[in-house]
């Protein structure tokens, strides 16, 4: 493993089911913390600042759709910087695909979202093999919602944490079924999606 890297186990998430995320308000491109409880930084997610600055021109000069077609990719890191993994998405706006891959090289996961003409918004993550993990569907404009796993069941529950400077969600999770990354990283694209 190449220096300045992390596995996915070296993330400080093993028996937690509390945690939020927290966008940062001055960041150039998507930046956001996961926070446990007590608000103690366990890791971030962060979008290549160089590709921020390309889509917002983008959208500046060709419109918002324009922008939401636009390839983008997201890292991974600890509290301290290390990579642990990325989040590349394809082109698309009305049906985009992430893919989750460790700094390994291991793809773990693949989000897919589709988003209708009226701001309604289904999303799933699926394993390496594609059989589904985790889904979720409604109004890109809630400020609260359920993933399921593939059996139906509620898995983790995201609330918006109203009258904060900065977009904060708190994501419960209901089950151990699943390793906490992958609720977690599923909350963020939505939230992305939900901006772009």
């Amino acid at each position: 493993m190449p220096v300045g890297t992390a596995r996915m186990e070296d993330l400080p998430l093993a028996g937690r089911t509390n945690f939020l995320l927290r966008q940062r308000a001055l960041a150039i491109g998507a930046t956001y913390d996961v926070l446990d409880e007590n608000k103690n930084a366990l890791f971030k997610i962060k979008q290549d600042s160089g590709q921020a600055v390309g889509t917002a021109l983008v959208g500046a000069v060709a419109g918002r759709l324009a922008k939401r077609y636009m390839k983008r990719s997201y890292r991974i890191l600890t509290a301290d910087d290390r990579e642990v993994g990325q989040i590349a998405k394809g082109s698309g706006a009305f049906k985009t695909a992430y893919q989750v891959t460790l700094s390994d090289g291991r793809v773990v996961a693949a989000i897919n979202v589709k988003r209708s003409l009226i701001g309604g918004l289904k999303a799933s993550l699926l394993d390496p093999t594609g059989k589904p993990m985790i889904s979720t569907k409604g109004n890109l404009i809630r400020r609260k919602y359920m993933m399921k796993d593939s059996g139906g069941a509620e898995l983790a529950r995201v609330t918006a944490k109203m009258l904060q400077i900065r977009d904060t969600y708190k994501v419960e999770l209901k089950t151990s079924t699943v390793h906490p990354i992958y609720p977690l990283t599923f909350a963020v694209i939505i939230d992305f999606e939900k901006d772009s």
